[in-house]
Parts: structure tokens; C-alpha cells; sequence
């Protein structure tokens, strides 16, 4: 996601087109809790 974002916004910057991007993250809930993976998050490898 920053690749593509800053690849993007070099790309358009000489038309004068502002670019910005919003990067996807982990929201800790107790729905993991309560469907049976209660450490899924911090398992995670990204």
C-alpha cells in the first residue's frame, strides 16, 4: 500500500494532482475473543 501510494503521487504530482492514502490496520475487538481465536491478531505475521 505505501508503494503503490507513493509510486501514484509521484505520478501525478507534475499534473498538480494531490494524492494521500489511508493504510488499512488492525482494529483490536473482542470479536476474535468471542469466535474462538483469542490471540489471532498478535499472531499475525504482517
Amino acid at each position: 500500500m505505501d508503494v503503490l501510494t507513493l509510486g501514484l503521487s509521484k505520478e501525478v504530482a507534475e499534473e498538480g494532482i494531490p494524492l494521500k492514502g489511508v493504510r488499512p490496520a488492525f482494529i483490536y475487538t473482542n470479536i476474535h475473543t468471542s469466535g474462538g481465536e483469542p490471540g489471532q491478531l498478535t499472531k499475525s505475521k504482517i
